[in-house]
């Protein structure tokens, strides 16, 4: 029923090695992204398969696509790149493909490191056209659609900072020059393509970054306030409008509020050094930071938001994480999260998602006052 990344791997590999044409190959792995997609998607409104394997199994998906790709981008340019392309370049996920929390129609957030120390690895001009050509594979549109979106606007300087980063220029940068929410975002990577070990390295090297033995005062003011940014901004609800992802008591609540803890607290306890939600709500239970009820309780809600949103996705076929409780799609959304047909669904809908916001937003004040930032 679930299969590990190196077994959509093995397959992946039996398949293009059939083929010699990149485009064939490219419209191999969009075929069987699609197959297995829907295979999942199957299983899950059959409800035969957990909310947390359907996000694993996506990341999986996701991951043997990008390291697949990568291959087919390397083979074809091989023959023009100036040295040896078996080590010394690497694929940082970062978001949700880093969380491991894929959902369908996620994106990649992705980054590119090359090793600049190291003698005969790659050069900075062939990691750019490594980079370059695996983001025009991935998002080329083909019959099939495209394989992935991709966002690289997470890099140093963002997007108009260059595409690729030396090891050693991305590490002065978030030593030196990084805002906060870059060092946040630095939570939730991890290599997936490429030189892992690379990857490894240079983010080990970060964590007196990531995780600073003292945050820095009025370090939790300044991710309060990009919160509040986002919910103006991003969430934009109404009467009946309310956003999933970004909105009152939504899941950056939650995300940020592990996020707050993960930077105060992981350089004296290294098991909340994980970039999933799940994992590091487990590990701060683990720790005693949070008691295991309300751990228990705010998983419970995470995983509710997460449903839901899966669902939202399915109901209206397109990325969005706003729902309208007046709109008639609320019925049918409300439907595939197992309302009875009888009553009023939507309504039962719209008091659980009250509820289950309203709980997640206490958590997050708790842990944003200087209360809560001494507990």
């Amino acid at each position: 029923m679930t299969r590990p990344a190196a077994a959509l791997r093995e397959e992946m590999d039996a398949r293009l090695s059939k083929l010699d044409d990149i485009e064939l190959k490219l419209r191999s792995l969009r075929r069987f992204k699609l197959q297995e997609q829907l295979r999942l998607g199957i299983l899950d409104l059959a409800g035969t398969i957990q909310r947390d394997t359907v996000q694993n199994q996506l990341t999986a998906l996701a991951e043997a696509c990008l390291n697949a790709t990568l291959d087919v981008a390397l083979n074809d340019l091989r023959p023009r790149l100036e040295g040896p392309c078996d080590k010394g370049f690497v694929v940082l996920a970062m978001g949700r493909l880093g969380a491991a929390e894929m959902g369908y129609g996620s994106d990649l957030d992705l980054l590119f490191i090359y090793d600049d120390a190291t003698e005969g690895s790659f050069s900075q001009r062939d990691a750019v056209r490594v980079a370059q050509r695996l983001i025009q594979m991935l998002t080329f549109r083909l019959s099939e659609g495209v394989l992935y979106p991709i966002d690289t606007r997470l890099r140093p300087s963002g997007a108009q900072g260059p595409l690729v980063s030396s090891a050693n220029g991305f590490q002065n940068y978030h030593r030196d020059r990084a805002m906060l929410w870059e060092r946040q975002a630095l939570l939730r990577a991890r290599p997936v393509a490429g030189d892992i070990a690379l990857g490894n390295a240079v983010l080990q090297a970060l964590d007196p970054v990531r995780y600073p033995a003292d945050l820095a005062e009025g370090a939790a003011a300044e991710v309060h306030r990009l919160r509040q940014r986002m919910e103006k901004e991003i969430g934009k609800e109404g009467a009946d409008v309310a956003n999933i992802k970004s909105g009152k008591g939504g899941l950056v609540d939650l995300e940020f509020a592990i996020q707050l803890l993960q930077m105060r607290h992981a350089h004296a306890h290294p098991a909340l050094k994980v970039t999933g939600t799940a994992a590091a709500l487990a590990a701060l239970s683990e720790v005693q930071l949070i008691a295991p009820r309300k751990s228990r309780q705010l998983l419970a809600a995470y995983r509710f938001l997460r449903l839901l949103e899966s669902r939202l996705r399915i109901a209206q076929d397109k990325a969005s994480t706003a729902i309208n409780f007046a709109d008639p799609m609320a019925l049918k959304l409300a439907r595939r999260m197992g309302y009875a047909r009888g009553g009023a669904p939507v309504n039962s809908l719209r008091d659980d998602y009250e509820r289950v916001t309203a709980l997640l937003r206490r958590f997050y004040t708790t842990v944003f006052t200087p209360e809560g930032e001494s507990s």
